[in-house]
C-alpha cells in the first residue's frame, strides 16, 4: 500500500499540472479575444502595437498587426522552423534554440537568451508550439505556450543552463485574417514574464521590442523564400 503522504504529493503534483495547463489556456484565450486591445502606436512601416491589460495578471500582453501579401502558410513554415532560427531571427547571436521532438503539427523545443547587462542572469524555457494548418486563411496560424519544469524529464534537462533564471510564465500566437484579395492582416500576440526582479514598465518595454522585432524578422523572412521559390 502507498503511505498517506506519497498519494498526497502525487495528487498535489498533478494538480499543479491541471493549474498551470489551465493558466496557459487561459492566457491563449486571452490573446485571441480581440476585445480590450488599446492602440497605442502606428509605426512609419505601418505596423499598428497594442497593449491589453488582463485581469487578475500583472502583466500587460501586446500585439503588433500589419497587412501584407504574403500567403499564412509561409508565416506557419518560418514560425516553425525552429532549426533555422539562428539565420533570419536578427538577436540570433545571443539566442540559442534546440528542438527537443515534432509530431503532427506540434513541437516543443528549448531556447536560451543571452543576457549581456551586468547584474542580469540569462534566460532560457523549454515551450510547445502548436501550428493550425487547417485554419490557415481566417483563424489561428500557430500558438505557443512555455512549460513548467515540472514536466520537462530527465533526458531534455540535461540540455538546461542550471545558471539561468528559468521562465514558465508566458504565451504567443499568430493569427491570420482576409482584408482583400491576396491581403492578409497578419498579427502577432505575446505575454511573457521575464522572470527575475525588473520594473513592470521595463518589462513591458522588453517584450514591446522583443515583438515587433520578431515579427519583423518572420515578415522578412517569409517575403525572402515567397521570392526564391
Amino acid at each position: 500500500m502507498f503511505s498517506k503522504g506519497l498519494i498526497f504529493a502525487i495528487s498535489t503534483f498533478l494538480c499543479l499540472i491541471r493549474a498551470n495547463e489551465k493558466q496557459s489556456n487561459i492566457l491563449i484565450d486571452e490573446l485571441y479575444q480581440d476585445k480590450l486591445w488599446v492602440l497605442e502606436k502606428s509605426t512609419d512601416d505601418s505596423l499598428k502595437i497594442y497593449s491589453k491589460k488582463i485581469n487578475g495578471i500583472n502583466l500587460m500582453a501586446f500585439r503588433v498587426n500589419k497587412t501584407v501579401t504574403i500567403d499564412p502558410l509561409e508565416i506557419i513554415n518560418v514560425v516553425s522552423d525552429v532549426d533555422n532560427y539562428a539565420n533570419f531571427i536578427s538577436n540570433s547571436k545571443n539566442l540559442k534554440t534546440e528542438k527537443l521532438d515534432q509530431n503532427d503539427g506540434s513541437l516543443r523545443a528549448y531556447q536560451h537568451i543571452k543576457i549581456s547587462l551586468p547584474f542580469f542572469s540569462d534566460r532560457d524555457y523549454f515551450f510547445k508550439m502548436i501550428a493550425n494548418k487547417e485554419a490557415l486563411y481566417n483563424d489561428k496560424l500557430i500558438e505557443w505556450s512555455l512549460i513548467e519544469l515540472e514536466r520537462i524529464n530527465e533526458i531534455d534537462m540535461s540540455i538546461k543552463d542550471k545558471n539561468a533564471t528559468y521562465l514558465d510564465y508566458g504565451a504567443g500566437m499568430w493569427l491570420s485574417r482576409p482584408v482583400g484579395e491576396e491581403k492578409f492582416d497578419i498579427s502577432y500576440r505575446l505575454i511573457m514574464d521575464p522572470g527575475g526582479y525588473i520594473p513592470d514598465l521595463l518589462v513591458e518595454m522588453i517584450n514591446e521590442v522583443a515583438l515587433i522585432s520578431l515579427f519583423k524578422d518572420v515578415l522578412k523572412e517569409a517575403r525572402s523564400r515567397k521570392l526564391n521559390y
